[in-house]
């Protein structure tokens, strides 16, 4: 067994007064991976909090230790012991794990910044001071399934295929519940089609290719990379069939394009629509005053909606600090009453949080479209709704396209005439 590594880093602001209050939060973190995503985002706010534009009155001993599944319970339990502030690992599991471990009696914040399934709030935080900066998984497809519908001249057919692992089954059954509640949303499939997570089996793709042989307009699609969601959507575009969308989780990430690459299938990734969790807002909050474009500079490379999220937790801890400024003697102990009370704008989005802990922040959804940037869609009119055109896909719209919509609609010698634009898509 293994010992878990600790490492304390003790911040401080030399333009703070001596009597400013001391914070202790304490990270368990793995020293690879999403995690030191996390970490990094971690170490950027700590650096804001040891300079001189921190001028909230508090300093940070910050505590990190590395995550070990041997120890883990005694972690936390350590952890809790010797800490104002907790921060849990990255995924849904370990976040679950974590809570599970904190005693009963812990009354700081809980940042749960890397796991998003429903039962993380609605279950293991019942009782516990949680406050979660993922939008929770029933919610990934909602935004993309009411943009597409907008954009559809017609009722949308959707199939939907899931791992075998808790996150991705909430947010399937989360689009299942939203489709049973939307008018001109039809599941085809009775059941969610489930794959194994990871490397998906050849009855795995049976399944898939069943699915697509009743031709749905939209695929809804529930996994992680780095096997399953490339696999299933390879499996998808093999078959005849050719939906109007597919909506992946994960699938326009880092990952993803590694294992498109490597089955030379990275031309499907265009026009695939991925629910995330940072619509890279330009707002900013009202005391570290990041930005979208601000944090991603300062991040540097590999920013992701995970550093994100832990920024916002953090972000979140701010304001709640700078709330109890009026009574900063016990601030500290009331920290969790004062994040109950967050709610500001900031680069993450809107930060502030159910009453069970869960943040109120909608899902955004960004598409891959060409050689460019992913396209943050919140505007439905920016999304490309039909794959047939996607290069990878199908055909994508060339000059030739438009000259004979061009022409179909009425348009020459005519060009104060109304132009439908639907039928670009047709």
């Amino acid at each position: 067994m293994t010992p878990a590594k600790v490492v304390l880093l003790l911040v401080s602001c030399a333009c703070i007064q001596a009597t400013a209050e001391e914070i202790r939060i304490g990270a368990l973190l793995k020293d690879a991976g999403t995690d030191q995503l996390g970490a990094r985002a971690l170490q950027l706010w700590l650096t804001w909090v040891n300079s001189a534009a921190n001028t909230l009155g508090f300093t940070v001993a910050f505590t990190e230790t590395v995550y070990n599944a041997d120890t883990m319970a005694a972690d936390v339990a350590a952890m809790a012991a010797a800490n104002d502030v907790l921060i849990p690992p990255y995924t849904s599991g370990l976040v679950q794990s974590f809570v599970d471990a904190v005693p009963a009696d812990f009354t700081g914040p809980i940042l749960a910044w890397g796991g998003a399934s429903d039962a993380i709030c609605s279950s293991n935080c019942v009782g516990k001071p949680c406050f979660g900066t993922f939008s929770v998984g029933s919610q990934y497809m909602v935004g993309a399934l009411t943009a597409l519908l907008a954009k559809s001249e017609k009722p949308l057919r959707v199939a939907l295929i899931q791992n075998d692992n808790g996150f991705s089954r909430s947010v399937c059954a989360g689009a299942r519940d939203f489709i049973a509640k939307t008018q001109n949303l039809l599941a085809i499939n009775d059941a969610n089609v489930e794959v194994v997570r990871g490397a998906i089996s050849d009855a795995d793709k049976a399944q898939v290719t069943e699915l697509m042989g009743m031709e749905p307009d939209v695929v809804a699609v529930c996994g992680h990379s780095g096997g399953d969601i490339e696999d299933v959507i390879m499996t998808i575009a093999e078959h005849t069939h050719r939906a109007h969308a597919v909506i992946a989780t994960n699938s326009i990430t880092s990952g993803a394009r590694t294992r498109f690459a490597e089955m030379g299938t990275e031309a499907l990734m265009n026009c695939l629509i991925m629910p995330t969790q940072w619509g890279m807002s330009e707002s900013s909050d009202p005391n570290i005053g990041w930005t979208s474009s601000a944090f991603a500079g300062a991040f540097g490379t590999d920013v992701s909606y995970h550093a994100a999220s832990m920024a916002g937790a953090l972000v979140a801890l701010t304001e709640a600090i700078a709330q109890g400024a009026s009574d900063a003697t016990n601030r500290v102990s009331n920290l969790a009453t004062l994040m109950r009370s967050v709610d500001i704008d900031t680069f993450y989005g809107s930060v502030a949080f159910n009453a069970d802990g869960s943040i109120k922040k909608p899902m955004s959804f960004q598409q891959l479209q060409g050689d460019m940037s992913p396209v943050f869609s919140n505007m439905y009119g920016s999304l490309h709704g039909d794959l047939k055109m996607c290069n990878g896909w199908g055909t994508p719209m060339t000059c030739a396209h438009v000259k004979q919509s061009y022409k179909a609609g009425g348009c020459c010698g005519n060009p104060s005439k109304e132009f439908d634009m639907a039928q670009m898509s047709r």
